[in-house]
């Protein structure tokens, strides 16, 4: 079925004509006009009996100007003596675990091990590269002062884990602000505390129809407005990447928080550890002489090393416990996948599982080997 405007407005049929494609098959549009409504529309150049349009997502650059682009922003990002040392990994989507664990190592020294590890299986697994911008590990000090760190991948790599299964595009002009009408619907009232975004998705290949809804609160202000992120933007970002994990669930990795790469920074910032957002802190008066605020200092940068993996959190030598009770590695790796905790994989080692699981999730584990150990 044909798209029309609804006004005979030339200018915005000729961008929908080249930013649109047809939400079936993706193909070109071509734009023709009805003499009997006196409208402009659209139909898809190769079956005009195609229904819809919609936005493509964007392909996987892999070229040699895609990598040279690359390493000036980890140059810009970096400098230039790190962005030499990982000119090798430039433009490669294929990364081994020791490849990803030196770019991360390089990029983030001080980041805790277990999450270098943890993004580095990341990498291997889903052929991701930090160097495009798709991971990220980032420093920040949380409420109580204490440094920390949050794991986070860009919206861009959500977007291209979605688009290696196959095609999909943005229908209903989406991402865009709902209307109350919209809002009623899917949450039963208006929500007049943040503002509200909803992203529809079309699997080009199967038809298959998913939507995204994000909310941003309005009396919150994002990291990097002054780069151009808005309240706008971070709501679109929520919902789409909802939408992603509702339109290839399959394909997207946990136990990582979404961000929009262009403004990521987050050193010394609060991080919003369950979205992996940075918030702008509100901008405070000058403290009055008889109520003085101390001044933040700054991060300590520690070189930490990656620990030997039989040690990491564990209240007894692994591997001569694991003799104990009769367990072979393969058991326990057993073990825990039949727990079917997020991010483990039958190829990983078991003291790579052990560095991947969170604490809560490794006392369990301590605590089943101690029970078998009481029994012998």
């Amino acid at each position: 079925m044909p798209y029309y405007l609804e006004s005979d407005n030339r200018e915005l049929l000729g961008k929908l004509r080249f930013t649109q494609v047809c939400a079936e098959c993706g193909s070109p549009l071509e734009a023709l006009y009805d003499i009997d409504k006196h409208l402009p529309y659209l139909v898809c150049s190769k079956v005009h009996g195609h229904e819809g349009i919609g936005k493509p997502n964007k392909k996987e650059d892999n070229s040699y100007e895609g990598g040279l682009r690359q390493m000036v922003q980890v140059e810009r990002e970096h400098g230039f003596d790190k962005a030499r040392q990982l000119t090798q990994y430039q433009g490669v989507t294929s990364l081994t675990r020791p490849q990803a664990i030196e770019i991360l190592e390089t990029i983030w020294p001080d980041a805790p091990a277990p999450d270098k590890l943890a993004a580095a299986i990341l990498c291997s697994s889903y052929g991701l590269n930090p160097l495009a911008g798709h991971v990220f590990l980032i420093p920040f000090k949380d409420k109580s002062g204490q440094k920390t760190w949050a794991r986070v991948w860009g919206i861009k790599a959500k977007r291209l884990l979605a688009s290696r299964k196959g095609g999909y595009s943005y229908l209903d002009m989406t991402p865009r602000l709902m209307t109350e009408k919209e809002q009623i619907k899917v949450w039963g009232e208006v929500d007049q505390n943040n503002l509200c975004y909803m992203t529809h998705l079309a699997d080009m290949q199967t038809g298959a129809e998913v939507y995204g809804y994000g909310k941003w609160p309005k009396s919150q202000i994002p990291y990097g407005t002054d780069k151009g992120n808005s309240q706008a933007n971070m709501a679109s970002i929520r919902s789409e990447s909802q939408a992603l994990d509702r339109l290839r669930p399959a394909e997207m990795p946990t136990g990582f928080a979404i961000a929009d790469e262009q403004y990521i920074e987050g050193e010394g910032r609060e991080v919003d550890v369950s979205t992996g957002e940075i918030i702008e802190q509100p901008a405070k008066s000058e403290p009055s002489p008889a109520s003085p605020e101390s001044t933040p200092e700054p991060l300590e940068q520690e070189t930490k090393p990656m620990p030997p993996a039989d040690t990491v959190s564990m209240p007894w030598p692994l591997k001569e416990t694991l003799r104990k009770i009769k367990w072979q590695e393969t058991t326990a790796k057993g073990w825990l996948l039949a727990r079917k905790w997020p991010n483990l994989t039958a190829n990983q080692s078991l003291e790579e599982m052990l560095m991947v699981i969170t604490s809560e999730q490794r006392e369990t584990f301590n605590k089943e080997i101690e029970n078998r150990l009481k029994g012998v």
